[in-house]
């Protein structure tokens, strides 16, 4: 009987290892290739979160081993991506980007042998620093401008009201 317990594991293991395999096969390359911006990086990674959290849920450790093995790849290759960062914040993201693929590396060891409770406290925490390399490294986004519709030389980031005529300042369309 213990020997059958041993085993378990490790059919886990090569049956992920499989199922990425099959996966890889059936869609073609491009699902490994990593996106060519952070931006395109960090929603691919948001897709593979939600399917991780998927395969911990429903304890199928071929797709969380698979899921969290891509997030690992990912965040690793963020900080190729974010080279115009300043050296101290290409050095704070690069250590971010160690802690998170560890996390990543640890769920899907995890996942692989069956511990479920390991897999989602490390899901917990790979969410939380997942979070956190967004909130500081995400590019800014475009702030918002508003406009007179009667003098569209007049350009405000909060809204108001025109100094010229008055009227209601709108959201200025994106071009």
């Amino acid at each position: 009987m213990k020997r059958i317990s041993l085993f378990t594991p490790l059919l886990a293991l090569i049956a992920g290892l499989c199922a990425s395999a099959s996966l890889r096969a059936a869609d073609g390359p491009a699902t490994n290739k990593v996106p060519a911006t952070a931006e395109g990086i960090v929603k691919e990674i948001k897709d593979h979160e939600v399917a991780l959290a998927k395969a911990i849920d429903a304890k199928k450790p071929a797709l969380a081993v698979q899921g969290a093995a891509r997030i690992g790849v990912l965040v690793s290759a963020l900080p190729d991506k974010l080279k115009s960062l300043s050296t101290d914040k290409l050095t704070g993201l690069k250590d971010r980007v160690k802690v998170t693929a560890a996390l990543a590396d640890q769920i899907g060891k995890s996942s692989a042998t069956n511990d479920w409770s390991g897999a989602l406290a490390g899901s917990g925490k790979l969410q939380s620093a997942l979070k956190d390399l967004q909130t500081l490294y995400a590019p800014a986004a475009p702030a918002v401008q508003y406009t007179c519709a009667m003098h569209p030389e007049i350009l405000r980031t909060s809204p108001g009201a025109c100094p010229i005529c008055g009227m209601v300042l709108m959201e200025k369309e994106k071009e």
